[in-house]
């Protein structure tokens, strides 16, 4: 009796099932609930609908309430209605609990994510990926389980000082901890996560057929849930194959994907590295899908290191093998991932910015600048640049040619999209000796051409930067030895300071640029060509693969 009380109390407190697996396939098909799930499930989100209206208008029904409820017969009745209403909830949840045990389909799946939950192995986890439902999953890795030694201090970069007045801090923390993270992150609000829910189930399936990836769930430092995703595509040792693709060797190579402000990886980024064969993991940011918290920027760093030790310590991944990409927002934690773990394969940061201070100040009238700047630098600081020059491997910016988001100008035009800033305060601080006043000008310049311009103005001024490479790579090898053997920074570099021809130092420079940045055509949105995702460029070490010449465009195909 005892047993059918707590698989009872489990259906009540259980997660809520939305598609179940196919016998003998890996199709799913739509889970059907019974009369009292349904109703129940109703009336739970017409309760749950109606709490969240009354918390954002607090602001408008308070001063009311505050001066009505001070009389006895209002206080009264107004107790009496939150009695019933919560009341019917709470029989809503019991109820919907009953109709779920006495469907034998979800008690099915109720024993087995009861069994997950006392010992998770492959095993389970595969029997458990072939549904979909929504809730935290069993836990797979836990950060605060592994030994003191694999947990690295945090580094961190210099916190800005607001010099807003002490009397605003509380107004300042309120903003931040509503509309400000919330418009960040616009995808850790309810109204994005239900819209994006159905797509997200279908795509998820699609993943599931077509590279059978894998829904897991972690947790960071601080005990918040991670929903991560991940594809393994290495050759297994048992293989036999007679000639390998350059598609299987790029499974050897594991791609962690750091998604958007509104982007979820089951319909974002991980289809582009899914395309070209390498092995990905994805993951939500905290207030994302299934994940816990909200996105403030340690929360993030806690939830992308919680998946890069995952990668190393669980699915055995070298951080030699592991590139990080960053699209958009997700450049933050993909920048930050490089700077604390430095020994990963390379960075690649696609449609992202160097920080969102000017980018903030598009959201609102000048007016509010100064509470906006204070809202920044106190709980959304942002900056990306600090990261990247904080971390001396291979770096790819790729940015897009008509970027109507990371752009400042109302034209959306190239020459004020903040991917420039980027790659402009990456390259002053390795070359120094490069980047001079002038050039740097002449950079801002050629940054705001086409790609046909690019080229005719090399045409014009006779510039062949490709014939330097070889000098480039020699210079910088060796460099790199003499560092190594002092124990010095990779970067600053010494490049230039030896050259007084202008035109080698720009030739020089160009054909640097060449090799950090890359433009891709589309908006924002529009999704990355796979032939722009390549291998970081870096002279010291050879790269584990080299970019196809296809053009996979990796689309999310219906």
């Amino acid at each position: 009796m005892w047993r059918t009380i707590h698989v009872w109390w489990s259906c009540v407190l259980g997660p809520s099932l939305h598609s179940v697996p196919l016998i003998a396939t890996f199709q799913s098909m739509e889970y059907n609930p019974n009369f009292l799930e349904s109703a129940s499930n109703c009336a739970i989100k017409m309760f749950q609908i109606t709490v969240g209206v009354i918390k954002w208008t607090v602001l408008f029904w308070s001063p009311w309430a505050f001066r009505n409820l001070k009389l006895y017969d209002n206080f009264f009745e107004f107790s009496r209605l939150v009695a019933v209403t919560f009341t019917i909830y709470f029989s809503a949840l019991l109820l919907r609990g009953t109709g779920r045990f006495c469907n034998h389909t979800y008690q099915e799946f109720m024993a087995l994510f009861l069994e997950s939950k006392k010992t998770i192995n492959e095993e389970t986890v595969n029997k458990l990926t072939l549904y979909t439902f929504s809730s935290p999953w069993p836990v797979h890795f836990d950060v605060r389980q592994l030994p003191s030694i694999s947990l690295k201090p945090k580094k961190t970069t210099p916190k800005r000082i607001s010099d807003v007045p002490a009397l605003f801090i509380p107004l300042i923390w309120i903003i931040a901890h509503t509309i400000g993270i919330r418009m960040t992150y616009v995808g850790c609000t309810w109204i994005l996560n239900s819209l994006t829910f159905k797509a997200r189930l279908d795509a998820r399936s699609r993943l599931q057929m077509k590279y059978n990836i894998q829904r897991i769930g972690l947790l960071t430092r601080e005990g918040e849930f991670v929903e991560a995703f991940y594809a393994d595509r290495r050759i297994k040792s048992g293989s036999k194959s007679i000639s390998l693709e350059q598609d299987d060797l790029n499974g050897e190579i594991l791609v962690l994907c750091c998604e958007g402000n509104g982007g979820y990886p089951e319909i974002g980024t991980p289809w582009v590295p899914l395309g070209r064969g390498y092995s990905v993991l994805g993951w939500n940011h905290p207030g994302f899908g299934e994940s816990t918290g909200l996105p403030f920027p340690e929360k993030e760093q806690n939830a992308v290191e919680a998946c890069f030790l995952f990668a190393v310590h669980r699915l055995r991944f070298q951080p030699s093998q592991i590139f990080v990409l960053g699209w958009s927002i997700g450049g933050y934690t993909a920048s930050w991932i490089a700077m604390n773990y430095p020994d990963i394969a390379g960075l690649v940061l696609d449609a992202t910015f160097d920080n969102i201070d000017e980018l903030s100040r598009r959201v609102a009238p000048s007016i509010f600048d100064p509470v906006l700047e204070s809202v920044v630098k106190m709980y959304l600081d942002l900056n990306n640049l600090s990261h990247v020059i904080n971390y001396d491997g291979p770096v790819l910016i790729i940015r897009r040619s008509d970027d109507e988001v990371i752009s400042t100008g109302d034209d959306h035009s190239r020459a004020t999209n903040r991917g420039n800033h980027l790659l402009i305060g990456l390259l002053k601080h390795r070359f120094p000796y490069l980047m001079t006043v002038e050039n740097e000008s002449i950079l801002n310049a050629y940054l705001s051409l086409s790609a046909e311009e690019q080229r005719n103005t090399f045409n014009e001024l006779d510039y062949n930067p490709e014939e330097y490479g070889e000098l480039v790579a020699n210079f910088l090898k060796v460099e790199a030895l003499e560092k190594q053997i002092e124990s010095m920074p990779l970067y600053p570099s010494k490049l230039g300071k030896e050259i007084t021809e202008s035109d080698v130092q720009r030739n020089i420079l160009f054909y640097l640029v060449s090799k950090y940045f890359v433009e891709s055509p589309g908006s924002h949105c529009t999704p990355l060509a796979g032939k722009y995702l390549q291998p970081p460029w870096s002279p010291l070490t050879p790269s584990f693969s080299e970019s196809s010449e296809t053009d996979i465009d990796c689309k999310i195909v219906d």
